[in-house]
């Protein structure tokens, strides 16, 4: 299970860390909450732990606007000031579960026992859920295919990542289709999806077309032209067709990806 763990006590951060890594969960942690907000746009957490008072954002904010990225994450709150107050507060912006400091770590453990446990329901859920829901649509496709509702699966697990997809099938099956798919349902949604039709270039063009070039760099080039991957900075670049490009060019590619 994937555990987030924010805390601006560098001592606590470390300390739940190492308690949970011994216990297998795979656990990143974060002093702010900017931070981690930003590791929740590129990747799914089962589990939010986070500390209540924080300076600049505190736990509680953290936790509401973690879930309006991950709806359905789970949240811990821990703190050394239990109140009513704070606790009802807490619950109502979306905290699953209140804890005081020290935190007792048999307590703790049994919590994430829980929550695991509750992912796994979920996750089995949606599985069966797509599985015989029937018709199932996803962005801009349609089909009642058991076939097709797990590729489905396999675009909402691609998206949430922030791994190089390849995409292969026959002409005319969808591999656009998907591209955009994954690409409109992860966090570069609102980026551009740049899109690169190889096959229709020659191997000079295309060169040129990716990486763009300088004024006079060749005969014709009379103004600079900003490369294809230049535009997709920050969001997807779909090169259909890719096998049609030269060894030579691919080679400078793999480059650019590593």
């Amino acid at each position: 299970m994937k555990i987030l763990v924010v805390d601006d006590e560098e001592n606590s951060r470390i300390g739940l860390e190492d308690l949970l890594s011994r216990r297998g969960f795979e656990v990143k942690t974060f002093p702010g909450g900017e931070p981690a907000l930003k590791e929740l746009e590129r990747e799914p957490y089962c589990t939010l732990i986070t500390d209540l008072r924080m300076p600049g954002m505190d736990g509680i904010e953290l936790a509401r606007r973690a879930k309006e990225l991950r709806p359905q994450m789970f949240v811990i709150l821990l703190t050394a000031y239990g109140t009513i107050e704070n606790a009802v507060e807490a619950l109502k912006d979306g905290v699953h579960d209140y804890m005081i400091k020290p935190v007792r770590t048999e307590e703790l453990f049994a919590k994430l026992k829980n929550v695991e446990e509750l992912c796994g329901l979920r996750a089995e859920v949606e599985a069966f859920r797509r599985r015989f829901s029937g018709t199932a649509q996803l962005q801009d496709m349609v089909s009642q295919d058991p076939k097709m509702l797990e590729v489905f699966h396999q675009i909402e697990q691609a998206a949430a990542t922030a791994g190089t997809v390849l995409i292969t099938g026959e002409t005319g099956t969808g591999k656009e289709l998907v591209a955009r798919a994954i690409h409109g349902m992860g966090p570069r949604g609102g980026k551009p999806f740049v899109e690169v039709h190889c096959a229709a270039y020659s191997e000079g063009l295309i060169e040129s077309e990716l990486f763009g070039h300088a004024r006079g760099a060749f005969t014709g080039a009379v103004q600079e032209r900003k490369g294809k991957i230049r535009s997709a900075d920050g969001g997807t670049l779909f090169l259909d067709e890719i096998s049609s490009i030269s060894m030579n060019v691919q080679t400078k590619l793999l480059r650019v990806l590593q």
